[in-house]
């Protein structure tokens, strides 16, 4: 799933990619101007690498350290939006809870196994 959306004055460009048993690949990134990664993670064979280039997200020491703990505590079967949200994490709580009321998913019979969203 990858969904480019506004919040306030904010371009995000937000997207995951899973399988049954794990998040593969996920990022977030600022695309107001120039685009910054926020985080982006992968999975690899030592097990969820989640990276925050740049310090795009975290500018403060405090922050990072908050980062660095919901990092730790991701589950391989979890998102780190969702993770970051429940520690209340300022930016990414907004972009969670942004994406949780404005998209909802459609089910339908006819569809192959990967669900379609819309925005309302």
């Amino acid at each position: 799933m990858e969904a480019t959306f506004l919040i306030g004055p904010k371009i995000y460009k937000y997207g995951f990619h899973f399988d049954r048993n794990s998040v593969i690949e996920e990022y977030l990134i600022d695309s107001t101007g120039k685009d910054k990664v926020l985080f982006r993670r992968s999975e690899e064979k030592e097990g969820v690498k989640i990276e925050f280039p740049n310090n795009n997200l975290g500018k403060t020491k405090e922050e990072r350290l908050q980062l660095e703990r919901i990092r730790i505590d991701t589950r391989p079967n979890s998102l780190f939006l969702s993770a970051a949200a429940q520690f209340n994490s300022q930016e990414l709580s907004a972009v969670y809870n942004y994406l949780g009321t404005n998209f909802k998913s459609i089910h339908s019979k006819n569809m192959t196994p990967r669900q379609s969203y819309t925005a309302e």
